[in-house]
């Protein structure tokens, strides 16, 4: 038997995380039933939070039997952005004169990320008590370093923004956090964190997780290297992706499943009309 629950809606209580997420509704098989049927709608926090307890049915209830500590696992993709850094180099000079600032990657890696959290909602959950709470937004962290370390303001309602909004956002948030200009309630409410070690030159890298959230993706150096395409090498920009997540939460198979949507995004998509001009 499974209960489909609306994400947007209702807060559900005694359920298994045995389900699947299609069309914004999450089919749960329920742990028991009684007479009156499975234990379900308690009540809503509001309509953007999913609540779902712990316990969880299976395999994966001995990794439960310490909630309290972090079981943290990593894997990482390696992803072909040379459609992305083409588009970013003929846009960049318009893009800078138009904005004032430069285009990064970091507003396509965004882009991608929201599209594929709000197709994975367990990975843009955070782990608060004996409750998992599943968002259907993105408050989206960006990792910022400055001259007393590492400060990750927030991008509320990312998964809402366009490419350029994005860009304007991140842009913003970067320059106040070096400047200390940030408002207490920008540095709070994430869901999700991306770290950017890229610059200072790491290939590849193991993120901690920003508790309650139960993932961190990091977007190491962009690098042009010899790749196999139709059955020829070829020179292509490349980057690895690396996600740590909490196994209390996340399954390796949602896991690998997020971080290929995420390539799938950065590979694929059309950025130019998003863009703009």
């Amino acid at each position: 038997m499974q209960l489909a629950v609306p994400v947007r809606q209702v807060r559900v209580s005694a359920l298994s995380l045995d389900g699947i997420w299609s069309d914004g509704f999450l089919f749960l098989k329920p742990l028991a039933e009684t007479h009156s049927g499975p234990e379900r709608v308690l009540d809503r926090l509001n309509d953007r939070d999913l609540f779902l307890p712990l316990r969880v049915a299976g395999d994966r209830s001995v990794i439960l039997l310490n909630k309290t500590d972090l079981v943290s696992e990593a894997e990482l993709v390696e992803v072909d952005l040379e459609n992305v850094a083409e588009l970013r180099e003929r846009a960049k000079t318009a893009f800078r004169e138009r904005e004032g600032f430069g285009l990064t990657y970091m507003p396509f890696l965004s882009r991608a990320v929201c599209d594929a959290l709000l197709e994975h909602p367990p990975v843009n959950a955070e782990l608060r008590g004996e409750e998992i709470v599943i968002r259907h937004y993105v408050n989206l962290g960006i990792a910022v370093s400055y001259d007393e370390g590492l400060i990750v303001p927030v991008v509320k309602d990312a998964d809402s923004m366009t490419l350029v909004d994005l860009a304007r956002a991140i842009n913003d948030l970067a320059v106040r956090a070096r400047a200390k200009r940030l408002h207490p309630d920008e540095v709070h409410g994430g869901t999700f964190t991306i770290t950017n070690p890229g610059p200072f030159g790491s290939l590849m890298s193991v993120p901690i997780i920003n508790q309650p959230q139960t993932a961190i993706l990091a977007f190491d150096a962009v690098e042009k290297r010899p790749v196999v395409v139709d059955d020829a090498v070829a020179i292509r920009h490349m980057v690895y992706l690396s996600l740590s997540w909490d196994h209390r939460v996340i399954d390796g198979a949602q896991a690998s499943q997020f971080l290929s949507r995420v390539k799938q995004n950065l590979e694929t998509w059309d950025f130019a009309a998003d863009l703009g001009p």
